[in-house]
């Protein structure tokens, strides 16, 4: 059984998956899923590539803050489903997808933080709707 049987990817058969440092979400609300489609480097490694130049800036508080934002890599198991998510949940919500994206790209205020942001560093890729 592969980490798609048991994981729950056949709730997502009606999404349409692209790659999300190119996607282009629309302007409404919606649930969307981020995935794993190709796996790279092991975390640790991706750790260690973007960990190197921050300690070259010799500043603890803002080492450990930049340490911290990458260690979330290191949670991602077998199952490709990194994060389920809805955009406007509620009648009066002014959230889109759109929005939700442009928030995960910044990896600012998004709940998953900046995590999947690292993935690419590792040579994974992802994929959302």
């Amino acid at each position: 059984m592969d980490a798609e049987d048991y994981c729950g990817m056949d709730l997502f058969t009606d999404f349409t998956f692209e790659d999300i440092t190119k996607a282009n979400p629309p302007q409404e609300k919606g649930v969307y899923v981020i995935k794993i489609k190709k796996r790279g480097l092991p975390p640790d490694e991706i750790i260690s590539q973007l960990t190197t130049p921050i300690t070259g800036l010799r500043w603890e508080m803002v080492q450990a803050y930049l340490t911290s934002r990458i260690a979330p890599i290191t949670t991602i198991t077998e199952c490709p489903v990194i994060y389920p998510g809805s955009a406007g949940r509620g009648h009066t919500s002014r959230h889109t997808l759109a929005g939700r994206y442009k928030i995960l790209q910044a990896a600012t205020r998004h709940n998953i933080r900046s995590g999947p942001c690292c993935i690419p560093a590792g040579n994974w890729s992802t994929g959302g709707r």
